[in-house]
This record gives structure tokens, sequence and C-alpha cells, in this order.
């Protein structure tokens, strides 16, 4: 079934992948793509292992962003601002919106246990608050 909840983006149909086993490169495909989602699966998992992986990856960007400036090397936008509560809000909300919800929701169509590990994504991007983490950041009201 499809359709219900999130109030997801637009969109009327989201595009299938018919995968045949007897391909040798769709096996292949699917393989990369599984090994792919274990990488970026922590989002998935409880809170305390989402949180802590979550901002092991944004101190790690945030660190490649400052030797990039350190070596005059051209800076990597979505790195910026990573080590504010603001920017790691705004990071990890479009990491979940545009890459997490698309491939785990295709592949919990392919595998139904891994309902859970989407709900707890869903539930990861419901938990940013951006008028409280811009009252933490600048003790105001955001426009």
């Amino acid at each position: 079934g499809g359709g219900g909840g999130g109030g997801g983006r637009g969109g009327s149909q989201k595009p299938r992948v018919r995968l045949k086993k007897e391909k040798q490169d769709d096996r292949r495909l699917l393989v990369e793509v599984v090994v792919h989602a274990a990488d970026l699966s922590a989002q998935g998992m409880s809170p305390t292992v989402a949180y802590k992986f979550g901002g092991s990856v944004l101190e790690e960007f945030h660190a490649q962003y400052l030797l990039e400036h350190e070596k005059g090397l051209k800076l990597s936008p979505f790195m910026k601002d990573l080590h504010l509560p603001l920017g790691q809000a705004k990071a990890q909300l479009s990491f979940i919106d545009f890459v997490l919800i698309p491939l785990f929701t295709i592949l919990r169509d392919c595998f139904p246990s891994l309902s859970e590990p989407v709900r707890r994504i869903e539930e990861r991007m419901a938990e940013i608050d951006f008028e409280q983490v811009c009252v933490c950041v600048c003790d105001c009201v955001c426009v």
C-alpha cells in the first residue's frame, strides 16, 4: 500500500524499478544499494545511536570544511556552519528528506522488515524543531 501519512514531497507516483534475479547486473546493483543503505542506516536506529552517530558525522564534515579553508581549497558549501545547532539541523533535515527517506522507502517495498527503521528515520525528521534550535542559538525569535 502506499500513500498515507508524512506529508511527503510532491509527485503523483513513485518510479518503480524492476530487478530480475536472473540478471547478474541487477543482483549486483541490489547488493550495492543494500550495502550503501547499511552504511547510512544509523538514523534508523535508536535515538541514542542515531544522535551519537549523526553528531560524529557532522563533526567530521565540519573538520573537513575547516581544513579546506585552511588549505585554500574550494569549500564544500553543505559543510558550512555544521558546528552550529541550526546548521546541524538543516543538514540533518536535508539528508533525511532527500537521501534516507527515498532510499529506505524503496528498500522497505522490497524488504518489509525495514518498516521499523523507516519509521525511526521519519521520527528523526519530525524531531528537528527549527524554532527551538534557533532560540537556543541566538536567543531570539527567528524569522
